[in-house]
């Protein structure tokens, strides 16, 4: 099984505002992360801390996601990390995505998935 985690739980200081509900095209920047890992994972863990309910409901309706409010997301990335991996099925492998970094290409994330595969 390989799930995704979707590390969302910024503040997006920087940027003023939430970034991840920034439009881009037609879908949102954590619909883009998600639509992206979609077809490569059996789960996708998102991540969030500042903007939990707003990223929840933007969420809404998409199949096999669960959405998971890091409460330490103020302490840094790597808190997010250690939560959406206790999320995680104890014999899964997971991949790490961080949501404002969206446009994975699916030929990165076959290599991820083949490079599993030849070191198991």
């Amino acid at each position: 099984m390989i799930e995704g985690v979707i590390l969302a739980g910024g503040m997006s200081r920087r940027a003023g505002s939430n970034k991840l509900l920034w439009t881009v095209g037609d879908q949102t920047l954590i619909e883009h992360a998600v639509c992206g890992m979609r077809p490569f994972v059996n789960r996708i863990i998102v991540v969030t801390g500042a903007y939990h309910e707003a990223i929840a409901k933007q969420l809404e309706g998409f199949k096999d996601l669960i959405v998971i409010n890091n409460e330490h997301h103020v302490a840094g990335m790597f808190t997010s990390v250690k939560k959406g991996l206790s999320c995680s099925a104890p014999d899964s492998h997971v991949m790490l995505l961080p949501g404002d970094c969206p446009w994975v290409q699916a030929s990165t994330y076959e290599m991820m998935i083949q490079s599993r595969t030849t070191m198991a």
